[in-house]
């Protein structure tokens, strides 16, 4: 046997060897989207201000599977200002708002639940409250058109009624 075949093979029984490791699926530090899992698309934030005043806002995400912490971030919205945050992986995990009040009022913390069918979370920040919308299902991101929606069901409803 030459040389040439003697450290192919053994390239290739490395690389056997080890095929079984780059598939495994238990607590990883890296989620890999290419696992059978679907791909983990990203999910769009917005921050709104509707307040008076200006905030500070810290926003973290973190994989209670994986225990590790998978978004963090830090913005300070002023009135009527609207804000796209970098987007948030796809995948299941909670996410926390806080909105510290300063000068202005109590710190405030919102949570919610984000999944691989989640479309885009939109926060919106008032003086006295956090909203955090994070709607799953299929479509996009947030129309504000969404009356004329509901009023082409109930048109429809109404014509099925008949």
């Amino acid at each position: 046997m030459n040389r040439r075949t003697l450290l192919g093979a053994v390239g290739t029984l490395g690389a056997a060897g080890l095929a079984g490791c780059l598939d495994d699926d238990s607590e990883s530090l890296f989620q890999n989207p290419f696992s059978g899992r679907g791909l983990a698309t990203p999910v769009p934030v917005e921050l709104t201000n509707e307040g008076d005043n200006h905030y500070n806002v810290h926003l973290e995400a973190y994989d209670p599977e994986a225990q590790r912490e998978t978004y963090d971030g830090a913005y300070t919205v002023v009135p009527n200002e609207r804000v796209s945050a970098p987007h948030l992986d796809g995948i299941d995990q909670q996410l926390r708002v806080t909105r510290f009040g300063g000068d202005h009022g109590d710190d405030l913390v919102e949570q919610a639940s984000i999944t691989r069918d989640t479309q885009y979370v939109r926060i919106r920040i008032f003086d006295d409250d956090i909203e955090v919308e994070a709607p799953e299902g299929e479509g996009t991101a947030p129309d504000d058109d969404l009356p004329e929606a509901e009023e082409a069901d109930d048109a429809n409803d109404s014509q099925s009624a008949e």
